[in-house]
């Protein structure tokens, strides 16, 4: 049997769990979009042939596409011939291991 006072308690419990799980969804959700944001900015940064980016060799580099798939529709490909992720100069019609589709 739950007398008042436990009911109340019982009550702001439930309100406290809802208000924290909610608070902490909306501060990961937050926390994740400022982690794309810093990441994307931080490979804009690289210089083209810094000890941080992987080699042609590491990543495969081709300098034909993969099926469709090639440099000038990569997120990391830098018009005219760059990349965010790789070392060195790249053709928009090459392919590596780290393509990812601009959407």
């Amino acid at each position: 049997m739950i007398h008042g006072s436990e009911k109340s308690t019982a009550s702001e419990a439930a309100e406290v769990t809802s208000a924290s799980r909610r608070g902490f969804c909306v501060a990961l959700l937050a926390g994740g979009l400022g982690y794309t944001a810093v990441r994307s900015r931080a490979a804009d940064l690289v210089e083209p042939d810094s000890p941080h980016k992987a080699t042609k060799a590491q990543v495969h580099y081709q300098d034909h596409p993969k099926d469709i798939r090639s440099c000038g529709t990569c997120i990391h490909f830098k018009k005219p011939n760059g990349c965010t992720v790789m070392q060195g100069e790249v053709t928009k019609d090459g392919w590596c291991d780290l393509f990812v589709l601009i959407d």
